[in-house]
């Protein structure tokens, strides 16, 4: 009875900490936007109590001037009425992760294979320790910043990722999501009535759509760590270890059993129960085959005899 409490006081406080990881390049709109697109999802909105951003030089800098000089990031708390627990963001290294460049400095942008690699390692290595916390639930919008870089994080997160976690994108319509808006789109904030084109027509703010794009992936955590006991260390030597693993499973031999009188097929020790018709055209296959001669089959092989 002692274990079912401590389970249960355990599964009430897996994902107690909201977490909002997110990437952003010269254009911090993006999280803003994330933040409002998370906050009216339905029907259980997402507040963060920390937002984790991950950028460069150049986005730092514009963070700085535009959620914080600007005030944009305190209009937005306001905006959604959140306490001081909620939407936590500052300028320090708690908030802005900043890549770190292949020579140890700070990454102004990535524009080489070698800065790539850097900032795979860099997102590795931080994602790593926020999802080995079993009270943080995270979130991952990877819509800000250079294409590469939200490649490089939803990988990231298909090999780190859990259950509970997600990545996201946020869409934003036209024409809220140009710089040449004025005033700058930030969110549908209610204090900003219309907004102005280049061409000097109106836009109201009532026209604005801001909606979160759900990315689904398949965590391959629990296999990485049952299969070499450990996390993954840096990125590139983890991308070569599992294509050799993926490599050698598409030349395993398959050791197959089949039990006619059951209908049943063993396929490497696991038993698949097969009705009669199934059974029937499966046993015609592999009398086809084995009648041409062939004799032995790869594992992906006999699984695409059984599947498809």
């Amino acid at each position: 009875m002692e274990d079912v409490v401590k389970a249960s006081e355990k599964i009430h406080r897996f994902g107690e900490e909201k977490l909002l990881l997110a990437l952003c390049g010269p254009t911090p709109a993006v999280l803003t936007e994330t933040v409002w697109a998370l906050a009216h999802e339905t029907p259980a909105p997402y507040i963060p109590s920390r937002v984790i951003v991950f950028t460069t030089v150049v986005g730092r800098e514009a963070i700085r001037q535009e959620l914080f000089e600007d005030g944009q990031w305190e209009r937005l708390r306001q905006a959604l009425g959140v306490d001081g627990s909620q939407l936590r963001l500052g300028m320090n290294a708690e908030f802005i992760k900043v890549f770190a460049s292949p020579d140890g400095g700070e990454l102004e942008d990535l524009q080489t294979p070698e800065e790539n690699a850097a900032v795979a390692d860099f997102m590795l290595e931080h994602v790593r320790s926020f999802t080995e916390n079993p009270d943080n639930q995270i979130v991952f919008s990877i819509a800000g910043g250079r294409k590469t870089m939200s490649v490089l994080a939803a990988q990231i997160m298909t090999l780190l990722g859990r259950p509970c976690d997600r990545i996201c994108h946020v869409l934003v319509n036209s024409p809220f999501d140009s710089r040449d808006l004025k005033p700058r789109f930030y969110f549908p904030d209610p204090s900003i009535p219309c907004f102005r084109l280049p061409d000097g027509a109106e836009v109201g703010i009532d026209q604005a759509r801001v909606e979160l794009a759900d990315i689904p992936f398949v965590p391959f955590r629990e296999f990485f760590q049952n299969q070499f006991h450990r996390p993954p260390g840096r990125y590139m030597d983890m991308v070569r270890v599992l294509r050799g693993v993926s490599e050698s499973f598409a030349q395993e031999k398959a050791k197959l059993e089949v039990d006619f009188a059951a209908c049943e097929i063993k396929l490497n020790g696991r038993t698949l129960k097969l009705g009669r018709l199934p059974f029937l055209l499966y046993a015609l296959m592999l009398y086809q085959l084995k009648t041409q001669g062939k004799r032995s089959w790869s594992l992906f092989e006999v699984i695409r005899m059984v599947y498809i």
